[in-house]
Protein backbone atom coordinates (compact mmCIF):
# COMPACT_ATOMS: atom_id res chain seq x y z
CA UNK A 1 0.00 0.00 0.00
CA UNK A 2 1.41 3.40 -0.96
CA UNK A 3 2.16 5.92 1.79
CA UNK A 4 -0.54 8.31 0.51
CA UNK A 5 -3.15 5.54 0.41
CA UNK A 6 -2.20 4.37 3.92
CA UNK A 7 -2.44 7.95 5.24
CA UNK A 8 -5.84 8.33 3.58
CA UNK A 9 -7.02 5.00 5.00
CA UNK A 10 -5.84 5.84 8.52
CA UNK A 11 -7.44 9.28 8.39
CA UNK A 12 -10.84 8.08 7.24
CA UNK A 13 -11.25 4.49 8.48
CA UNK A 14 -12.93 5.17 11.82
CA UNK A 15 -14.91 8.15 10.58
CA UNK A 16 -16.18 6.21 7.54
CA UNK A 17 -17.24 3.29 9.76
CA UNK A 18 -19.20 5.71 11.97
CA UNK A 19 -20.66 7.32 8.83
CA UNK A 20 -21.66 3.86 7.59
CA UNK A 21 -23.32 2.94 10.91
CA UNK A 22 -25.16 6.28 10.89
CA UNK A 23 -26.17 5.67 7.27
CA UNK A 24 -27.59 2.28 8.19
CA UNK A 25 -29.59 3.96 10.97
CA UNK A 26 -30.88 6.57 8.52
CA UNK A 27 -31.64 3.83 6.02
CA UNK A 28 -33.71 2.00 8.65
CA UNK A 29 -35.61 5.21 9.42
CA UNK A 30 -36.27 5.63 5.69
CA UNK A 31 -37.33 2.01 5.29
CA UNK A 32 -39.74 2.25 8.20
CA UNK A 33 -41.38 5.38 6.78
CA UNK A 34 -41.59 3.82 3.30
CA UNK A 35 -43.08 0.58 4.65
CA UNK A 36 -45.64 2.40 6.78
CA UNK A 37 -46.48 4.81 3.96
CA UNK A 38 -46.82 1.95 1.46
CA UNK A 39 -49.22 0.14 3.80
CA UNK A 40 -51.28 3.23 4.64
CA UNK A 41 -51.42 4.96 1.26
CA UNK A 42 -50.42 2.37 -1.37
CA UNK A 43 -48.85 2.92 -4.75
CA UNK A 44 -50.66 6.19 -5.64
CA UNK A 45 -48.73 8.04 -2.91
CA UNK A 46 -45.33 6.39 -3.48
CA UNK A 47 -43.48 9.55 -4.54
CA UNK A 48 -44.60 11.76 -1.61
CA UNK A 49 -43.87 8.95 0.85
CA UNK A 50 -40.32 8.35 -0.45
CA UNK A 51 -39.59 12.09 -0.47
CA UNK A 52 -40.73 12.43 3.15
CA UNK A 53 -38.74 9.31 4.07
CA UNK A 54 -35.66 10.79 2.41
CA UNK A 55 -35.86 14.16 4.14
CA UNK A 56 -36.54 12.67 7.58
CA UNK A 57 -33.82 10.01 7.30
CA UNK A 58 -31.24 12.52 6.04
CA UNK A 59 -32.06 14.90 8.88
CA UNK A 60 -31.67 12.02 11.33
CA UNK A 61 -28.32 11.11 9.74
CA UNK A 62 -27.10 14.69 9.84
CA UNK A 63 -27.68 15.08 13.57
CA UNK A 64 -26.06 11.73 14.39
CA UNK A 65 -23.07 12.58 12.17
CA UNK A 66 -22.89 16.08 13.63
CA UNK A 67 -22.71 14.78 17.21
CA UNK A 68 -20.79 11.53 16.71
CA UNK A 69 -19.09 10.91 13.37
CA UNK A 70 -17.81 14.43 12.72
CA UNK A 71 -17.68 15.55 16.34
CA UNK A 72 -13.96 16.30 16.00
CA UNK A 73 -14.41 18.68 13.05
CA UNK A 74 -13.69 22.30 13.81
CA UNK A 75 -16.95 23.75 12.52
CA UNK A 76 -18.91 26.21 14.63
CA UNK A 77 -21.70 24.37 16.42
CA UNK A 78 -24.27 27.06 17.07
CA UNK A 79 -27.77 27.36 15.60
CA UNK A 80 -27.29 29.22 12.30
CA UNK A 81 -24.09 27.49 11.10
CA UNK A 82 -25.62 24.13 12.06
CA UNK A 83 -28.77 24.88 10.03
CA UNK A 84 -26.58 25.89 7.06
CA UNK A 85 -24.67 22.59 7.36
CA UNK A 86 -27.99 20.70 7.55
CA UNK A 87 -29.05 22.42 4.32
CA UNK A 88 -25.76 21.47 2.65
CA UNK A 89 -26.11 17.89 3.91
CA UNK A 90 -29.67 17.70 2.51
CA UNK A 91 -28.36 19.06 -0.82
CA UNK A 92 -25.50 16.52 -0.98
CA UNK A 93 -27.90 13.70 -0.21
CA UNK A 94 -30.43 14.94 -2.75
CA UNK A 95 -28.23 13.50 -5.50
CA UNK A 96 -27.94 10.15 -3.75
CA UNK A 97 -31.68 10.12 -3.17
CA UNK A 98 -32.40 10.89 -6.81
CA UNK A 99 -30.46 7.76 -7.75
CA UNK A 100 -32.16 5.71 -5.06
CA UNK A 101 -35.64 6.99 -5.92
CA UNK A 102 -35.09 6.36 -9.63
CA UNK A 103 -34.01 2.79 -8.92
CA UNK A 104 -37.02 2.30 -6.61
CA UNK A 105 -39.50 3.59 -9.17
CA UNK A 106 -37.96 1.62 -12.05
CA UNK A 107 -38.01 -1.61 -10.04
CA UNK A 108 -41.59 -0.91 -8.96
CA UNK A 109 -42.69 -0.13 -12.51
CA UNK A 110 -40.91 -2.96 -14.32
CA UNK A 111 -40.94 -5.84 -11.84
CA UNK A 112 -43.45 -4.68 -9.20
CA UNK A 113 -40.76 -4.72 -6.52
CA UNK A 114 -41.86 -2.90 -3.38
CA UNK A 115 -39.97 0.38 -2.74
CA UNK A 116 -38.56 -0.95 0.54
CA UNK A 117 -36.43 -3.36 -1.50
CA UNK A 118 -35.71 -0.98 -4.35
CA UNK A 119 -34.15 1.45 -1.88
CA UNK A 120 -31.27 -0.89 -1.04
CA UNK A 121 -29.12 -0.76 -4.24
CA UNK A 122 -29.37 3.00 -4.69
CA UNK A 123 -28.49 3.69 -1.06
CA UNK A 124 -25.46 1.42 -1.21
CA UNK A 125 -24.15 3.10 -4.36
CA UNK A 126 -24.55 6.59 -2.91
CA UNK A 127 -22.76 5.94 0.41
CA UNK A 128 -19.09 6.58 -0.53
CA UNK A 129 -19.95 9.62 -2.63
CA UNK A 130 -22.11 11.07 0.15
CA UNK A 131 -19.33 10.51 2.69
CA UNK A 132 -16.60 12.30 0.77
CA UNK A 133 -18.72 15.18 -0.48
CA UNK A 134 -20.38 15.84 2.88
CA UNK A 135 -17.07 15.50 4.76
CA UNK A 136 -15.58 18.23 2.61
CA UNK A 137 -18.54 20.55 2.04
CA UNK A 138 -20.50 20.18 5.28
CA UNK A 139 -17.80 19.64 7.92
CA UNK A 140 -14.83 21.14 6.00
CA UNK A 141 -12.57 18.16 6.66
CA UNK A 142 -9.30 17.70 4.86
CA UNK A 143 -9.72 14.59 2.71
CA UNK A 144 -6.03 13.90 2.11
Amino acid sequence: MSAALKEFYDLHRNRFIKFLVTGVGGFLVSEAIIAIGWELFGEPQTIPVIVIAGVVSITFGFFVNENWTMKDSKVERVFFPTIVRLGKFQFVYLFGNLVSWTVMLLLLHFISLSPEYGNIPGSAAALPVNYFISSRLVWRLKLI
